[in-house]
């Protein structure tokens, strides 16, 4: 219980600095380590392996100033702490200043002021898209179509975020 509200404080505390902050930021929603759309939908192994290369990617492409910020999944029972692989990851390559780690919260506003999202293949990219918010898709998603998610591969992305073509967005 009272790790829970440590997280939720730490929650509410990121989510008012995001949401005054003009400091651009990306954002990383995780999906669930188990999931099948990870494990055969997507080149990764799991969540940690994904996370090692987005924050690999952002540390030697993103440009200086912005911000990472990851998502923990609502649905996460809380069996890996990727909120400390997030902080050993983010320390390893030398970003631990630039990375926010959000354990809960509500995606829509924090999504809202991102400059782009990274998705493997969640849903939340979907999200994002309709708020014409720039995509990058690491895994195979349905949404992944030319003209509505980034096409020139994660390192670019981070100095190139295009926003979706609404009406190829629409037709979708």
């Amino acid at each position: 219980l009272r790790r829970t509200k440590e997280r939720n404080a730490e929650a509410t505390a990121l989510l008012s600095r995001l949401a005054t902050s003009e400091e651009p930021y990306f954002l990383f929603p995780l999906q669930l380590d188990s999931d099948a759309q990870i494990r055969l939908h997507s080149p990764f192994s799991g969540i940690e392996e994904a996370l090692r290369v987005v924050l690999s990617s952002f540390s030697a492409h993103a440009p200086n100033g912005t911000r990472l910020v990851v998502k923990e999944h609502p649905l996460d029972n809380g069996v890996r702490d990727w909120q400390q692989i997030t902080r050993d990851l983010a320390f390893r390559f030398g970003i631990a200043d630039r990375i926010d780690y959000l354990p809960s919260g509500d995606i829509v506003p924090v999504a809202r002021r991102s400059k782009g999202m990274i998705t493997i293949n969640s849903t939340s990219g979907t999200l994002g898209l309709s708020m014409g918010i720039p995509a990058v898709v690491l895994g195979t998603a349905v949404y992944d179509i030319e003209g509505v998610t980034y096409g020139k591969g994660l390192d670019a992305f981070w100095q190139d975020p295009t926003p979706p073509d609404s009406a190829i967005f629409a037709a979708f």
